[in-house]
Parts: C-alpha cells; structure tokens; sequence
C-alpha cells in the first residue's frame, strides 16, 4: 500500500502567492480530550484566493499516513502561542489520562493541467475523524516546541506534532486523497469491532 506524505509550505498559508505552486495544509480542527484548541489562526483559502480566508486551529508543515485502516496518522503543524500554551498544560496535567482525540485537516496542492489548486487529501469531511494518541516506547506521541518556528515572523508560531491511531469502537471513517482536481480516492479509516465480532 502506498504511502500518503505531503510536506507543506507554512509561508503559503499565510502569505499566498499565486505564482507559487506548492503543497498548503491546514489543520482545521483538533480536540484533546475535551479540550479543544482555539480556531484562531487566519489563513489564505486555496480554492478560493483572491481575498477569501478561513480560520484554523493550526496551519500543517507535513502529515504522513501509510494508507492502512489501522494505521496511525502523524501530523506535524504549528500554532499560536495560546494553543501552545493549552498543548503544554495538558501535556503536564492529569488531563493527558484522557488521550481521545477528534480532529479535522485539508491537504491542498496545485493542478498543473486544471491550473487551479485543489483538496489532495482530507479527513473529518462529514465528521471530525476519531482516535487516540499513538504510543511509541510507552510514551505518548505528543509534542510542542518551546522554541517559536522561523517559517513566518507573524503570528507567532509553534511547532506541533501529534500521532493519532484510530479507535477500534469507530466503523468506516472517511479518508479523501486525490491525484488530481477531479479524481477522488475514499479510503477507510478505523476498525469496525461489530463487523469483525460478526
């Protein structure tokens, strides 16, 4: 099975050129726990870049998935210093017991032959994707810098990266991948217990 990797130009997000055809990511949304991360970073809409914007909770540098419906989906994104600050808090906190997690992200790269971007690859399109952090060695696969990333001087921003592992409890949750503007791959994520206990 073939690996999904897109490393992601955090510039872009921001600071859109037109003439400037590279991969952009957003995580749109992502709840740890009960908490839920601010949606307060303000980005250019790929599809939609003649003034349009959209806010996030966080803007992707690169999101790997091997493809496989138990597989793990790492993300590695930066956010606002307040977003920083609530990851950091948990990460220290007895509220780290609680590792579910619910979140969202569109992938956007440019269609040399439609000459216009498009979504590359999607979760959470009609829900929010379910899972919990993904262990390695026993810890949890959770980080965020202390150190402010040097991508964009404004707004201040931070580096993140979170593995999230399916939930077993949860049946045929969507993953969206396309190759083009009008191609499009509906991928399953998650194991459905009742189906296989049947």
């Amino acid at each position: 099975m073939a690996d999904i990797s897109f490393s992601c130009d955090v510039n872009q997000a921001f600071n859109f050129e037109m003439d400037k055809q590279v991969v952009v990511g957003h995580l749109d949304t992502l709840t740890i726990g009960t908490t839920a991360l601010e949606i307060d970073l303000t980005v250019t809409d790929p599809l939609a870049p003649e003034g349009d914007s959209k806010t996030v909770c966080g803007v992707l540098s690169g999101i790997f998935w091997t493809g496989g419906y138990s597989d793990p989906i790492q993300i590695n994104a930066q956010v606002s210093i307040k977003n920083k600050s609530t990851i950091a808090t948990m990460m220290h906190m007895k509220q780290m017991q609680n590792v579910d997690i619910t979140f969202s992200y569109t992938v956007y790269t440019y269609d040399p032959v439609a000459k216009l971007y498009f979504q590359c690859f999607r979760g959470g399109v009609d829900a929010e994707l379910s899972g919990l952090i993904d262990k390695s060695g026993g810890q949890l696969n959770i980080s965020i810098s202390d150190y402010e990333a040097s991508d964009v001087t404004s707004p201040k921003l931070f580096d993140f990266s979170i593995s999230v592992l399916p939930e077993e409890s949860v049946a045929e949750q969507a993953i969206h991948f396309a190759v083009g503007s009008t191609d499009n791959i509906v991928k399953p994520w998650g194991i459905n217990v009742t189906s296989s206990a049947a």
